[in-house]
This record gives structure tokens, C-alpha cells and sequence, in this order.
């Protein structure tokens, strides 16, 4: 929660297919990738964004890896195998097994 009271969020949409059991099998994320960046920059400076997050994604979405952003492989934590199957940031895809 931020010191306002309000909580971290960003605008999105979510595309959810559930299965058989109506327990989601797979889920597609759209997020607006500015309100995403500004996000982040929020979360570091009260010390809440994840180094592996910022190391995996923030940098090479902002260009600052050395490398054209877009050319860096990402392995996002994205949950399997999970009843609430969902995706960190971006467009993302994730689905359970």
C-alpha cells in the first residue's frame, strides 16, 4: 500500500479460459507497458520491486542492458500448475497444465 493509503496498481485487462473443473487453464494479460514502467519505478523507490523482476525485465524494457531492448531472453516467474494461473507484466500468456 502506498503512504496515501492507495495501493499499487496498474490498468489492465485479463482474458481468462477455464476448464472442465472451472478452474482457470489459461490466462492472457494486457497492460499499458508506460503505467507498467511508472509502476515499478513506484515499487523501487519504496523499496518493494523484485531484483530479479528489475534484472529480467525492467532494465532490458527500459534499454539499459547493453543490448537493443527487445533482443533479451526473459524467463518472467509466471505461476503453472496453479488454481489462479497469472501473468507479472506486459502482454503475457499463462497457462496451467
Amino acid at each position: 500500500m502506498r503512504a496515501d493509503g492507495s495501493y499499487f496498481e496498474t490498468p489492465g485487462v485479463s482474458f481468462l479460459t477455464l476448464n472442465e473443473e472451472a478452474r482457470i487453464c489459461r490466462q492472457f494479460d494486457i497492460f499499458d507497458l508506460a503505467h507498467q514502467m511508472k509502476l515499478c519505478d513506484d515499487l523501487e523507490e519504496v523499496g518493494l520491486l523484485s531484483p530479479q523482476l528489475k534484472a529480467q525485465w525492467v532494465l532490458p524494457m527500459k534499454g539499459e542492458t547493453g543490448r537493443p531492448a527487445g533482443q533479451e531472453s526473459l524467463t518472467l516467474p509466471h505461476a503453472h500448475c496453479m488454481e489462479n494461473a497469472y501473468s507479472i507484466f506486459g502482454v503475457g500468456v499463462a497457462q496451467t497444465a
